[in-house]
Parts: structure tokens; sequence; C-alpha cells
């Protein structure tokens, strides 16, 4: 599976979807590093206008502060089946160009959903799920 997106400014790549008992993990790379500026973009253009030079400076970097936070927090994940998802952890990490990305949702994907949509960073990653089509585990005997 690979799916790309332009997110927070850089191209995103779904390269996975990791299925187990009750979670759902879900990896993203990036090729380079997710531009800050765009990351914080919101953030900066709500800064009161009335702030002194030296507050502006210590908003920005309380904002800066949260950048990687944010790049390992703004995800979701929905279904076609309605199955309410909540977020179970998370991690990040790179070097000064790439970067990669982990989202772990609980429940796991039930077989039931025959379409998966995973947002991040405000965009959609769709894809089909295989859940009926996957072998039932047994048990050896």
């Amino acid at each position: 599976m690979s799916l790309r997106r332009e997110v927070f400014g850089a191209e995103a790549t779904l390269t996975g979807v990791e299925l187990y008992d009750i979670r759902a993990l879900i990896r993203i790379y990036f090729a380079e590093r997710p531009r800050r500026e765009v990351v914080m973009a919101p953030e900066l253009q709500a800064m009161d206008p009335g702030l002194s030079e030296h507050e502006r400076r210590m908003e920005t970097a309380r904002i800066a502060s949260t950048f990687s936070h944010r790049l390992i927090t703004d995800a979701g994940l929905r279904d076609d089946v309605g199955t309410v998802y909540e977020p179970a952890g998370g991690h990040g990490g790179g070097g000064t160009h790439s970067y990669h990305v982990g989202f772990v949702f609980a429940p796991a994907i039930p077989s039931e959903a025959a379409r998966v949509v995973f947002t991040y960073g405000g965009v959609d990653f769709a894809f089909d799920w295989p859940g009926r089509r996957l072998p039932k585990a047994t048990r050896p005997r």
C-alpha cells in the first residue's frame, strides 16, 4: 500500500497499516521533514498583533515547541461501518531530512469494514480494506 498526499507542506506517504487483535497502527513516511511554518501557520496567524516584539518572540517559541507534538497527534481514523476509533498512542522521529510517524488506534479495524479513511493534518488517505478477505487465524491442534 502506498498513498501519497501533501501534508504540512511536505509529501507524506501512507506506507502501511498493521492490524493487531485490539489495535491498528498506521505508518506515514516523509522523504523531507514537514515544514514548521505550515504546521504552525494557524497559531501564528491568530497571534495578537498588539504583542510587543519580546512577547511575539516568546509566543512564537511556545508555538514552535508544539511542532513535534502536532506531528504525532493531528490524526483520526474512520470507516464505512461507523466504528469509533480512539487514539491509543503514536511515535515520530527522523533525521535532518526524512521523518516518519506512526499512529495507534483502538479498536482494531473490523473485518466488516470495506473502506477506511485515515485523516492526518486535515488531509484524507482513503483506502479499501480487505478485512473480509483476510484469512481467519486458526489455533494449532
